[in-house]
């Protein structure tokens, strides 16, 4: 696959009617991309959605290719983010048996359009689906499960261990191994959407639309609760810290972004949690929380069977094993595919020193800011002064606020911190009522704790409110410190939503201004099943301020 060089590939224009969202992006790449990050995320992601679209049926042979226009691209940056093309995603993936244009904007935007269709998408490839769909399906879960074994041992032994030294090699390892995990991740994402829709649609027949929540979490297994039962461990003196990293080293800050500190590279925040860890008491251990979790979604499920037809109930369980593999397929997959950023991540600190000796750019920490077809490709005259522009362009994009969701391509605002108000919010807002969608069901009544950046984690003290921006995989072994999570931006199939279920916390998702109107020490209820926070009592405290 070879790219031309691009002055700018971190920013697009879209066309004028078509919408697009940063909402379940922003937690796979929080941070601005950087030109190599785009060329994992933007033409890698592309392919890989295809080529699951078409294993699954929805696309023809010739349709897996990047297009020629950006409009026709699943995924696509503005201003350094990375953005979801709504309207192609929900004509596509609303074809798959038992979804609507409808179900995809709720899944991936947290909210629908008040103009979203809300039928099927119309495609003539529903004979292909019903074929190749249900053999996806069938192998999905031991073909995930070799990839991620296989990704496991290649990232310990190669960039762990640093066994492989050529940065070249090793970047193109990491790319081939990108695009691989990205596949399966397309297949698991797009069938879980279709499996969540299901049950969804089965509990309202019943009409027990109550236990939605319930029946979709508390699944046990999935990959990122088992990095939180670790460090419990580590703070228990039961796992080593080198024990601990060769695991989950690859997890860090902003780590969907190559520009991201890895574990690897600075345990600091890792010794600082488990310290926190040690002083909390045996209930607090994720391993516990999540089997309570499980409890909950086996009452769920025997009350939801107990509401149907008996020739319905045989329903119930099939479709929870079915949302279990895809769950754990999902969390099993962005492991893999942010194992494979962590490899990139480590050729380009191999590569940095030789480009600045080779006179390609000016400093090692440039190489972030080539694509890798230009750092695999013959050098060409202007790399450095390339990468010097792309450098200021980010610092740029980095000052700037882009809305969450838009149509055409968005107008960003400059130095402005506030986030703009949830959609969900509308002519109901409330001063002291924060609304986004429901993540994770319960209610818990505690003080508040604003957190930005993941390394503050450590602060959260016992019964404390995790209040944040967005989530990833990393973010997991905060979660297990809050006794619930409010989050900005995200919608119910996100991460953090994800997460948070399995480890029974109340969740509320997609509030898009949590951050901005809820501060430190504040005392919230927060209603997951609702989707609500209220602030019942303000704090005045300067110091507690967040």
């Amino acid at each position: 696959m070879e790219l031309a060089v691009q002055r700018d590939p971190t920013h697009s224009t879209s066309e004028p009617n078509r919408c697009w969202t940063l909402t379940n992006m922003s937690e796979a790449t929080p941070d601005v991309l950087t030109p190599m990050c785009w060329s994992l995320w933007t033409p890698l992601g592309e392919l890989g959605a295809r080529r699951a679209w078409h294993e699954l049926g929805l696309l023809p042979r010739s349709m897996v290719r990047l297009p020629a226009d950006v409009n026709g691209f699943v995924m696509a940056p503005f201003y350094g983010r990375q953005a979801i093309n709504v309207d192609l995603l929900a004509t596509l993936m609303g074809a798959l048996p038992g979804t609507s244009r409808q179900d995809v904007e709720r899944d991936f935007m947290g909210t629908v359009r008040s103009d979203a269709p809300s039928d099927r998408a119309p495609s003539g490839r529903l004979p292909f689906i019903l074929l190749r769909a249900p053999l996806v399906l069938a192998r999905l879960d031991s073909r995930v499960g070799a990839l991620y074994t296989d990704q496991l041992e290649w990232w310990r032994r190669d960039v762990f261990h640093r066994g492989q030294p050529d940065g070249q090699a090793l970047l193109v390892a990491a790319r081939d191994r990108f695009l691989a995990a990205m596949t399966l991740h397309a297949h698991g994402r797009f069938l879980s959407q279709a499996v969540q829709g299901a049950i969804l649609k089965l509990a309202a027949s019943a009409g027990a639309g109550h236990l939605a929540t319930g029946l979709y979490s508390g699944f046990g297994g999935v990959a990122e609760t088992a990095v939180a039962e670790d460090l419990w461990e580590l703070s228990r003196d039961r796992l080593t810290e080198h024990e601990f990293l060769s695991r989950h080293g690859f997890h860090g800050h902003d780590e969907g972004n190559v520009s991201g500190v890895p574990w690897r590279s600075d345990p600091a925040p890792i010794r600082a949690l488990a310290t926190t860890l040690a002083g909390r008491t045996e209930a607090s251990r994720p391993r516990l929380r999540e089997q309570a979790a499980q409890r909950q979604r086996q009452a769920a499920e025997q009350e939801l069977r107990e509401l149907l037809p008996r020739s319905r109930r045989p329903a119930v369980a099939a479709l929870g094993r079915l949302a279990r593999r895809q769950i754990r397929c999902v969390e099993r997959t962005k492991a893999a595919f942010l194992m494979a950023i962590d490899g990139a991540r480590a050729a380009g600190t191999l590569l940095g020193p030789e480009l600045v000796a080779a006179g390609r750019v000016h400093e090692p920490a440039d190489a972030l800011f080539l694509t890798i077809p230009e750092l695999l490709g013959d050098p060409f005259p202007d790399s450095a002064e390339l990468a010097t522009f792309r450098r200021g362009l980010r610092d740029h994009y980095r000052t700037l606020t882009v809305p969450t969701t838009w149509v055409g391509t968005p107008t960003p605002a400059d130095d402005t911190p506030v986030h703009p108000v949830s959609p969900t919010v509308g002519e109901s807002f409330k001063a002291d009522l924060v609304i986004g969608a429901p993540g994770s069901s319960g209610e818990v009544t505690g003080r508040a704790r604003v957190i930005t950046r993941l390394d503050e984690a450590y602060a959260l003290d016992e019964g404390e409110i995790l209040i944040c921006r967005h989530t990833d995989p990393a973010w997991v072994v905060a979660m297990s410190l809050a006794d619930a999570l409010v989050i900005d931006i995200g919608a119910a199939s996100s991460h953090g939503a994800i997460v948070a279920r399995e480890l029974g916390i109340p969740c509320v998702i997609g509030t898009g201004d949590g951050t901005d109107r809820i501060r430190t020490g504040d005392l919230v209820a927060v209603d997951g099943t609702r989707g609500e926070v209220r602030i019942l009592e303000r704090q005045t405290s300067p110091e507690l301020s967040g």
